[in-house]
């Protein structure tokens, strides 16, 4: 009966790894959308260019066509390609959005041959000696009080920071960037493949609690945070069982 809670040692799950995890999960899954992706090339998957074309996304449109020097052809990043290699760049780049076509790049360059060891294979190994440590953490039991204690679950922050104040003009918007770095808390738990899931729950500090720092943040952006529960592999029931107590708890019961 009952739960205890424990602070995670870092002689169970490194730090080391918890932040090369952030740099692997994103070499892994900009490979992975690299990959997927290339199958939209307008024949068999993808957007008619076209219809693209004719809805007023022409900015390719005259591209399109072959250029020669009198065209001024050096001033034409597809002058160099054929037909065919000129309706895929311009499909891509025209229904392509800017963080899609970050992870493209990004994912190609990674796969490149140059790259392959180097990078993708680095990740995976990271991912791996991730998964054994979380795993590790799992099943490590200790004597207490003449019993054995297991860890079920685990409890980390969503994000290192409060949700951020979008704005009117969007002037608050975090940069690509600071966005990446922020999701720390969740891509060691997706690539080590474990089940979680993100709660919200209200927190409050009393005036002698936290550093004044963490009083003044929480008073000024309110008081909901994000909470992640995570378990071991094949823990999906027990993970949404303990949300929703968490839920229940905190008042954030909804009917769906």
């Amino acid at each position: 009966g009952g739960t205890t809670t424990k602070a995670i040692s870092t002689d169970v799950v490194s730090e080391k790894m918890i932040e090369a995890s952030l740099s692997a999960y994103y070499v892994v899954a900009c490979a992975e959308a690299s990959s997927n992706l290339s199958r939209y090339d307008g024949v068999e998957f993808g957007a008619d260019l076209e219809d693209l074309l004719s809805h007023g996304k022409d900015s390719f449109g005259s591209q399109l066509k072959p250029t020669n020097e009198e065209d001024g052809a050096s001033n034409n990043p597809f002058s160099n390609l054929t037909e065919l290699e000129r309706r895929f760049s311009a499909l891509r780049s025209i229904g392509f959005g800017g963080e899609v076509t970050r992870r493209v790049l990004c994912g190609t360059s990674v796969l490149s041959s140059d790259r392959f060891h180097t990078h993708f294979e680095a990740a995976t190994k990271v991912r791996a000696v991730l998964a054994r440590e979380f795993n590790a953490a799992f099943q490590k039991s200790e004597a207490a009080a003449g019993s054995e204690v297991r860890v079920d679950l685990m409890l980390v922050p969503t994000a290192l920071s409060v949700a951020p104040d979008l704005g009117l003009d969007g002037s608050q918007a975090l940069d690509p960037t600071e966005m990446f770095a922020n999701d720390v808390m969740t891509v060691p738990i997706s690539l080590a493949g474990l089940p979680s899931i993100s709660v919200s729950v209200d927190v409050s500090l009393a005036d002698e609690e936290g550093t004044k720092a963490e009083r003044d943040i929480i008073r000024s952006t309110g008081t909901t945070v994000g909470l992640q529960v995570f378990g071991p592999k094949l823990s999906e029931e027990k993970v949404l069982l303990a949300a929703s107590v968490l839920e229940e708890a905190g008042g954030y019961m909804y009917d769906v």
